[in-house]
């Protein structure tokens, strides 16, 4: 836990002059896409989740995800006015690469993004990037590149990003701390009535040798951001496995540990409609919790 936490978890520093490009005194964040030229994952991520939906995903295992929208731990995750985390282990087959807890986050984004004028989300499936052979995007730098780029597509950062701030040949590179702190300078540009939305799901898939130390910068960055004083923006942080983790699970105190294992199977007939009805109540509930005084301590 202290070498993943403390060794990973390094401040951004400030950046030593050098030449580059001259774009002036703001970046263009069509030039920060360019030069991070990762494609749309998301996108082409949610079509092939929805045809595995009815053909790879048992019903019981979609139903027993559903479940977990009633349990106090992903409630209090979801409409708390604070940043929070969350960690969540299923109890399914790790040889399939979409499962009921995918379904379940790709159902979550959906709900976040029918407000977009208060919510930012963004989304990743480990499983779905884990096969380096065929994959050019897979292991923690493809989240957070994946991340910054959906941040950058929802929120105009027109005039929010110094040139100072930037080095466009380790972007290009895709060096891993220069885009940890890439992200963490323009989250901390949110403003405070922001709420931004983290998933990260499947996360097992990177607790392997090749994935494990990029996954652990960019996990521990992301919750550092998210526990941070400085953050104006409220940000919470879903993270999903299909089993157990060992490495995943160490910055996540127990009471931020959700656990399937322990649940009863559901007997209810899985529903899509269902699901995204309920996710969408709880977040409208969310929404209004943030505009009420609240003096309960997030424990």
């Amino acid at each position: 836990m202290e070498r993943m936490a403390c060794n990973n978890s390094r401040p951004c520093s400030p950046i030593p002059p050098m030449a580059r490009v001259n774009f002036g005194q703001y970046v263009n964040p069509q030039d920060l896409l360019d030069w991070i030229n990762i494609r749309d994952l998301r996108g082409r991520d949610l079509e092939r989740i929805n045809r595995a939906r009815h053909v790879r995903v048992p019903a019981i295992e979609q139903a027993h995800a559903e479940q977990l929208v009633h349990t106090a731990q992903l409630k209090e995750w979801l409409v708390s006015p604070r940043s929070s985390q969350l960690l969540v282990h299923g109890n399914y087959d790790s040889r399939r690469r979409v499962s009921g807890l995918t379904l379940l986050c790709a159902s979550l984004a959906d709900s976040l993004g029918s407000d977009p004028l208060r919510c930012i989300h963004l989304v990743f499936y480990c499983g779905l990037h884990d096969n380096c052979d065929v994959d050019e995007h897979t292991g923690g730098r493809a989240i957070i590149q994946s991340f910054i780029c959906q941040l950058l597509c929802q929120y105009d950062f027109s005039t929010s990003i110094s040139a100072d701030d930037v080095r466009p040949d380790l972007l290009y590179r895709g060096d891993i701390h220069e885009l940890c702190c890439l992200f963490e300078r323009i989250v901390f540009q949110l403003p405070r009535s922001t709420l931004l939305v983290c998933l990260i799901d499947g996360i097992v898939y990177y607790e392997r040798e090749e994935f494990k130390e990029s996954m652990a910068d960019v996990l521990v960055t992301i919750l550092r951001i998210s526990q941070e004083q400085k953050t104006n923006a409220t940000v919470k942080v879903l993270v999903t496995s299909l089993t157990r983790t060992i490495q995943v699970r160490q910055p996540f105190p127990d009471e931020l540990i959700l656990s399937m294992e322990s649940r009863a199977r559901s007997v209810v007939t899985p529903s899509k409609d269902r699901l995204q009805r309920h996710l969408r109540e709880q977040v409208n509930g969310a929404s209004e919790l943030e505009n009420r005084p609240d003096d309960q301590e997030w424990a």
